[in-house]
């Protein structure tokens, strides 16, 4: 059993205390998913049970953290390594070797493990998680979702009896974390215990045992999801918990009992013309052509694009989705001259962009990892060296109620912080073209809401925003869907209708809400309209009231 006891961290730069008092227990079988927002202490937590705090991470910490009635303080660095794997929230600042295999078998060799031993873990791990085809692949080469299973993989290879996880499913589609969820389930089952700390809550609060929800530092509901889950509505609830069903509990899983009759019969009545009007949106100049263009990198046979022709517009806002390794952030850095193309041309506004030197002076790209976009050492000072205007950076700030945390190093601000900084600050750089690389990654309710209301003004202002994600929680909102698969566009066109072709034409699959229509339909024979959120499902109910 591992028990959790009056836990109490504070970091030594910082007034406040990171975690106050956590008291829990938890058994080997569990899964367990700790939630909550953006600087509420998850990834403190995560942390003190890696013993990477204090080990690593100096804090004054009190209370006790202990395993079987061991303290984890009494542990060996043997102990320690053969009772906890880990997957870290950003896996490639841990990679120790340059092949994946390399990777996966590095723990197993470094505790002396049979050499035949290491062989059978390694085959059955790439198989159990189908990445056998990345064994012999480079790790600078891996998609940042290819690189989390890969590192998922080093943490099963040893099979620890804990299994720790920060932010498992922000990189992955929703097939992906499907299939994920499922694995993790599964682990428990046989023996493990399984603690999760994530944002994206859609199905993997239905798989869990348990919902830990933190805010400031403090355990505020430990329940099963079905009981606590309405506690997430203003940090991060599950898309399908926020549809009103009328039924007594809340909707958390499709696999749920759903009386589709009477939904059906609720929303009979319903203008949905009125509902559903179409906006009639101007026809805009091109401000980005992609014609013919192929990619890949050198020395490599395979094409990483083929054939891409894409245009965006003035005005717009687009979102490329598509399973790991699909070629999202390839496409990226070509539109930027990051990556030169092989074949084919790049144009911004009427001008051929080769190159970066050609590109950098009207785009502005926020990368994955956000700690590589702000200098700092405050966000105050990186965005004053843009704006040259310190009562202008305050009143941005100000706008978004960040203001308390502007002037903090950026290394004392959480994940997610970080990250909202850096989306705030790129919106303001007065560029054309914003390009943003998963941008929701660790980032809550409050933290999209801002983002979204970043696009929507940027939109306005005639800039291009092309988004590379598949959270569900964003691309609904969106002008424009690009799916990529293999290289090849092969779905592209409003959310309506790319989401409700997205499993019959993609690996992918759509967004709960989607899906929840697509169930009633088949299970009615009806046809219903093409809603894309729970705003839009509730506002029809309330229509036919």
């Amino acid at each position: 059993m591992l028990k959790v006891k009056d836990l109490t961290v504070k970091y030594l730069t910082q007034r406040s205390y990171a975690l106050k008092s956590v008291n829990f227990e938890a058994q080997i079988g569990e899964f367990i998913v700790v939630a909550g927002a953006s600087g509420s202490g998850k990834s403190t937590l995560a942390q003190v049970l890696m013993t990477l705090i204090p080990n690593f991470t100096k804090a004054e910490i009190s209370g006790d953290v202990s395993f079987n009635n061991l303290s984890f303080n009494e542990f060996t660095r043997e102990n320690l390594v053969n009772t906890l794997g880990y997957v870290p929230q950003y896996p490639s600042d841990f990679t120790t070797s340059l092949l994946v295999e390399e990777e996966i078998v590095f723990l197993l060799e470094n505790l002396a493990v049979d050499s035949e031993e290491i062989l059978s873990s390694l085959n059955h791990v790439l198989g159990e998680l189908g990445i056998s085809k990345l064994k012999r692949r480079l790790i600078p080469e891996l998609s940042s979702g290819e690189l989390q299973r890969v590192f998922l993989a080093s943490a099963l290879a040893f099979t620890p009896p804990i299994i720790i996880l920060d932010e498992p499913i922000a990189r992955i589609d929703p097939k992906t974390e499907v299939k994920l969820v499922e694995l993790l389930r599964n682990l428990a089952d046989k023996g493990h215990l399984i603690i999760a700390f994530e944002h994206r809550l859609d199905y993997i609060v239905t798989k869990a045992d348990r919902l830990i929800i933190l805010k400031k530092g403090e355990i505020v509901s430990d329940e099963h999801p079905s009981t606590n889950v309405e506690m997430l509505e203003e940090i991060d609830p599950p898309e399908l918990s926020l549809i009103d069903s009328k039924d007594e509990e809340k909707i958390l899983s499709l696999e749920n009992h759903i009386d589709s009759k009477r939904i059906i019969s609720r929303i009979k009545n319903a203008n949905i013309s009125e509902l559903f009007k179409l906006e009639n949106k101007k026809p805009s100049d091109t401000a980005i052509s992609l014609n013919h263009v192929n990619f890949r990198y050198n020395n490599k046979k395979d094409w990483i694009l083929k054939d891409i022709n894409l245009q965006f517009k003035k005005g717009e806002s687009i979102g490329l989705m598509g399973i790991n390794g699909c070629g999202k952030s390839t496409l990226m850095k070509v539109i930027l001259g990051v990556e030169k193309v092989k074949e084919g041309e790049v144009w911004h506004k009427g001008r051929r962009i080769k190159n970066v030197r050609k590109g950098k002076k009207d785009s502005i790209y926020v990368p994955e990892n956000a700690k590589l976009f702000l200098i700092g050492p405050t966000p105050v000072k990186d965005l004053e060296r843009q704006l040259r205007n310190e009562e202008e950076v305050m009143e941005i700030y100000s706008k978004f109620k960040m203001q308390k945390l502007m002037k903090r190093k950026l290394y004392h601000l959480s994940e997610g912080e970080r990250r909202l900084f850096a989306l705030i600050n790129s919106f303001h750089f007065q560029e054309d073209f914003i390009l943003l690389d998963e941008p929701t990654i660790a980032l809550d309710k409050k933290g999209r809401t801002i983002l979204l209301e970043l696009v929507k003004t940027a939109k306005n202002k005639g800039n291009t925003v092309i988004l590379a994600s598949n959270d569900p929680r964003i691309v609904t909102s969106l002008d424009r869907l690009i799916v990529i698969e293999k290289g090849n566009i092969c779905l592209d066109g409003p959310p309506r209708e790319v989401l409700y072709n997205l499993e019959q034409h993609t690996n992918l699959i759509p967004n709960q809400t989607v899906r929840f229509i697509q169930k009633l339909e088949k299970e009615t024979g009806l046809s219903l309209p093409r809603i894309l959120n729970p705003k839009e499902f509730n506002d029809l109910l309330k229509e036919a009231e």
